[in-house]
Formats: C-alpha cells, structure tokens, sequence
C-alpha cells in the first residue's frame, strides 16, 4: 500500500498541466480522499470537476455520493461539464491536517462538511432498527444502511458490524451466534435489550 501511495504522489505531483480532480461532497470516503490528496499534493491552479449537482439518470434527481454509483455511460456526462477554476476557499488545503489531529476513528459528512464524529455516531440507528426479538444480524445491518443512506450516510458493514459488537459487549444487544469481523456466521442474531 505505501508503494502505491508514493507512486500516486509522484504521478500526481508530475501532472500539473492537466489536474482533474473529481469530488463527491457528499460521502465521506470521497471528501477524505480528496482532503487527503489537497495535504498531500496541493493543486493552486488546478481546474476541476466538482460533482455536487445531479448527474442524469442519478438516484431521486440527487447529486452522487460516490463514483461508484455512476454508470460509464453518466460518467461520460460528467466530462461533457465545462471545469472550474480550483475553489481553494471551498476545500481549504489544510482541512486533512486539522482532522488528523483530532484523531477520531470516524468522519462523517454533517451539514456538507467532513467532520470527525466520536465512534458511537450510528449507534442510535442501530439500536433503532434492531428489533426485541431475535434477527438476523445481515438484516439488522441492511435495515441501518438504508437508514443511513436516507440520512445522507454511507457506513459499511464492517463498521455496523463493528459497532454491532460493541452494542453487545456494552449490553445494549444480545448476540446468539459468532458476529466477528473475519469471520461472521450469517446465522447470527441479535435482539435489542431494554
């Protein structure tokens, strides 16, 4: 990984004729990336595709929230958008830095900014789609990706899973099964207890 991330560096710094940087404000992968990829390289003068408006074809009219989420096809329409000078004032180089040292284990996107959030942050919407009788935890998880997703969150489900066990090993759930995160058993349950 760290060789891969200094040849990103190099290849980066080296192409500064044609800096294309696109963004997904919306998620908190992306921003992160971006922040880190401003601390690392710092592009002044870049032009740049900044996606933060619907793309056509996209999810209720909204604007991405990664690129996974984009077809080849509304990908292509994302280059047919003229680029903008860089808005330094908009991603400021130095955010990465300051989120570093808060040193939190989460970021989130609140209010359209990146910002740290203490690690129990989706624990209410956990606790909230986990039922009093005994459920599957690949539901539970499912039910609290939806959740978050119409929150305008993207966890994964080693995160949920993560703090799935820390509800339990807190004795806010109950587990009957083996919920560990190399090797989860999909017939584990969880029930909520009260």
């Amino acid at each position: 990984m760290a060789e891969s991330v200094q040849k990103f560096r190099v290849n980066a710094a080296a192409d500064v004729e044609r800096p294309l940087i696109w963004i997904a404000p919306q998620n908190a992968n992306e921003l992160s990336g971006l922040f880190w990829y401003l601390d690392q390289v710092r592009p002044h003068d870049a032009e740049a595709l900044i996606v933060d408006s619907p793309v056509p074809g996209g999810w209720r009219d909204e604007p991405p929230r990664g690129l996974g989420e984009l077809s080849v096809e509304r990908f292509a329409l994302v280059f047919d958008r003229p680029p903008e000078l860089w808005d330094a004032s908009r991603f400021p180089n130095d955010r990465w830095a300051a989120l570093v040292r808060e040193g939190a284990l989460l970021r989130t996107v609140v209010d359209g900014h990146l910002q740290s959030v203490p690690a129990h942050f989706f624990d209410e919407i956990v606790l909230n789609r986990t039922p009093r009788e005994w459920t599957r935890w690949s539901r539970i998880v499912g039910d609290t990706m939806g959740a978050a997703w119409e929150a305008g969150h993207h966890p994964d489900d080693s995160l949920l899973r993560w703090r799935l066990l820390e509800l339990v090993q807190n004795g806010r759930l109950e587990l009957d099964g083996d919920l560990s995160l190399h090797g989860a058993d999909h017939a584990a349950r969880l029930r909520r207890i009260d």
